[in-house]
């Protein structure tokens, strides 16, 4: 986290239909399961994370509190929560990518409104959160070896609606448009490491076709 500035028959049948019917319901479940998982272990790792937000908040708090009076309008005060520095193997930055989504935000109501009365012309200080983005971007320049990455991708892209609000279900602040840009980060991003994972995992390429259709459509 870092402080910047920036800019047959009845009997017969029964039987068969019976057998149908468990098929269509065992499919269900198979479908549904990965993706309920994934939903569970997205709460859990943000009840995890609840500390660590708290302390990027109390960080851009204390540095809107440390800014001068005169502070430049032409320029723009940010907490980075990113990444730190410290490597991190596949299952870890997958990890970081499931739970974690692209957003931008502000300073609680109550500083919020101390800040404006204080720079009434200035831009307030904000959280920039890009975990998300730099656990892509480390997947991505693993290329092929981060190849274990591919089904928590695809789900990451295939369900992103569902993921990314059962996310935003459990952050403060979350505004409709927020969500929407998160959610479309969240697609933007799997594609990406899907990319640079290529052909190594056999389900990448079917995956990449019906997700690159999703996101065209959403800036149609």
């Amino acid at each position: 986290m870092t402080l910047s500035l920036h800019r047959s028959t009845l009997t017969s049948t029964i039987p068969s239909r019976f057998d149908k019917v468990s098929a269509k319901v065992w499919s269900l479940v198979l479908v549904l399961l990965p993706v309920s998982l994934i939903a569970l272990s997205l709460i859990g790792c943000q009840t995890n994370s609840q500390s660590g937000a708290s302390e990027e908040k109390k960080a851009l708090v204390s540095f809107a509190k440390s800014l001068p009076s005169d502070f430049p309008s032409d320029e723009h005060a940010a907490v980075e929560a990113g990444l730190d520095d410290r490597t991190r193997n596949v299952p870890e930055l997958v990890d970081v990518f499931m739970s974690n989504r692209d957003w931008t935000e502000s300073l609680p109501p109550k500083e919020l409104e101390a800040w404006q009365k204080k720079h009434p012309y200035d831009s307030p200080p904000v959280i920039i959160h890009e975990k998300q983005s730099d656990a892509a971007y480390r997947l991505s320049q693993l290329g092929p070896q981060a190849k274990a990455a591919a089904p928590a991708m695809i789900q990451s892209l295939t369900n992103s609606e569902f993921l990314t609000h059962q996310w935003a279900l459990h952050q403060t602040g979350i505004d409709p448009a927020t969500e929407e840009h998160a959610e479309t980060m969240n697609r933007h991003w799997a594609i990406q490491v899907l990319q640079a994972i290529g052909s190594a995992s056999p389900d990448v390429v079917p995956a990449l076709l019906a997700g690159t259709i999703q996101l065209n459509g959403h800036f149609e």
